[in-house]
C-alpha cells in the first residue's frame, strides 16, 4: 500500500499552495493513504479536512524551531509512510532534519529554481516544468532521481461555451489577471499597457506587498476608474468566464498555473515570454507571447487581440486542447501514482 506523508509550510496565498491542496485531494480520490502536515491556514486546511484527509498543523519557523521537527517525527512514527513529499525550502529543511534517522523515500517537489542546498539529502526531485528539470540535470546532483510531472488545474464545474462576440462591439474589453502582488509578477507593466486603451477594463484578483503601490500607480496613470482590484478570490472560474482576455505579465514565472487555468476556462491568453509561459505557449497558436517588461508590445498585443475575434476563438480552442492533452487532474494524479509505485517497488 502506498502511504504518503505530504509536508508544506507555505505562504498565506500562492499558486504552489493551491496546487498542494488540489494534488492532495486528487490523490485521496484515487485512494492514496495520506498524512498532511502544514501551517495553519483558514482556506487550505478546511479544504483538506473536507476531503477526509488527516491534517496536523505546525509552525514551520526558522532554524531554531525544533517544535515543528518534533511534530513531524511524532506524526511519522504514528503514520509510518513509505514516501514523504516535502514542498519548497522550509518544509524540506524541517523534513530532512527531523527524520534524518528514519528510513523512508524522501521526495521533494520543486515548482521553481530553488536553493538546492536544502535538497541534497532527498532521494528524488519532481520538477513541474521541463525547464526546471533541465536545470536540475545540469546541477551536478548525481545521487538524486529526477522526474518531470506537471501541475494540473481543476476542470470547470460546468461546461463553458464562450460566445466571444455576443454583446461585444469592441468598445469594451474585459481584461483579467491574477496573482500575488510582487515585483516578479509584472502588474505595473500591465497597468501601464492599458493607459491608451480606453476601451479596456482590467480586473485583477490577488493580494500582496505591492497592493497599495499598484492602486496608487493606477490612479497616477489616470486609469483608476478602469481597474478593479478584487483581492484573493475563490471564484476564479467565474472571473475567467466574465473576461475576454487573460494577461500574465510576469517578469519571472517558472510555470504559470494561471495559464493552465485560462486554457481550462476557455479564455484567450497573452503572456510574457518568461520561463514557464514560453515553455507552455506556442506563439499565436494557443496564446500570445510578448517580451518581458515591454509595455508597448503588450499594449499592441492587447489591442490587436481585442479587435480579432477569429484569433481569440482560435486561441480558445487550441488552448483547451493543450489543457486536455497534458494538464487535467486525472492525467497528473495518475502520473504521481505511477511514480510512487515505481520508487517503492
Amino acid at each position: 500500500m502506498i502511504r504518503v506523508m505530504q509536508i508544506m509550510a507555505g505562504s498565506e496565498n500562492g499558486g504552489a499552495e493551491n496546487f498542494f491542496v488540489r494534488l492532495s485531494v486528487a490523490l485521496s480520490e484515487f485512494k492514496v493513504h495520506q498524512k498532511i502536515i502544514t501551517r495553519s491556514n483558514s482556506r487550505r486546511v478546511p479544504k483538506l479536512l473536507s476531503s477526509n484527509l488527516s491534517v496536523t498543523e505546525a509552525k514551520f519557523g526558522g532554524v531554531f524551531d525544533y517544535r515543528t521537527d518534533k511534530i513531524i517525527r511524532k506524526e511519522f512514527e504514528n503514520f509510518l509512510p513509505n514516501i514523504v513529499i516535502s514542498w519548497m525550502n522550509r518544509a524540506t529543511f524541517h523534513t530532512s532534519r527531523s527524520l534524518k534517522k528514519e528510513k523512508f523515500t524522501h521526495v521533494a517537489r520543486l515548482g521553481g529554481y530553488y536553493n538546492l542546498k536544502y535538497y541534497k539529502n532527498c532521494d528524488y526531485l519532481i520538477a513541474n516544468t521541463k525547464g526546471i528539470l533541465k536545470w536540475l540535470e545540469n546541477a551536478n546532483m548525481p545521487n538524486l532521481g529526477l522526474h518531470y510531472i506537471p501541475n494540473f488545474v481543476d476542470s470547470p464545474a460546468i461546461s463553458i461555451t464562450k460566445n466571444i462576440d455576443q454583446g461585444n462591439d469592441n468598445k469594451k474589453i474585459n481584461l483579467f489577471s491574477a496573482g500575488r502582488f510582487h515585483k516578479n509578477k509584472g502588474f505595473d507593466i500591465l497597468l501601464k499597457s492599458i493607459v491608451n486603451l480606453n476601451f479596456v477594463f482590467l480586473t485583477i484578483a490577488g493580494d500582496g506587498p505591492l497592493k497599495n503601490d499598484l492602486i496608487y500607480l493606477s490612479k497616477k496613470l489616470g486609469i483608476g476608474d478602469r481597474v478593479n482590484f478584487l483581492g484573493w478570490r475563490e471564484d476564479i472560474a467565474d472571473l475567467f468566464h466574465k473576461s475576454d482576455i487573460f494577461v500574465c505579465p510576469s517578469r519571472h514565472e517558472p510555470l504559470g498555473n494561471v495559464i493552465l487555468e485560462a486554457w481550462a476556462n476557455k479564455t484567450p491568453i497573452i503572456a510574457s515570454d518568461s520561463q514557464g509561459p514560453k515553455e507552455l505557449i506556442v506563439n499565436d497558436e494557443n496564446g500570445v507571447l510578448f517580451p518581458i517588461d515591454n509595455v508597448s508590445f503588450l499594449s499592441d498585443s492587447i489591442k490587436a487581440l481585442a479587435l480579432d475575434i477569429k484569433k481569440r476563438q482560435k486561441l480558445i480552442e487550441n488552448g483547451y486542447v493543450s489543457y486536455k492533452k497534458n494538464f487535467t487532474q486525472d492525467l497528473v494524479a495518475k502520473n504521481y501514482i505511477n511514480f510512487f509505485q515505481r520508487i517503492i517497488s
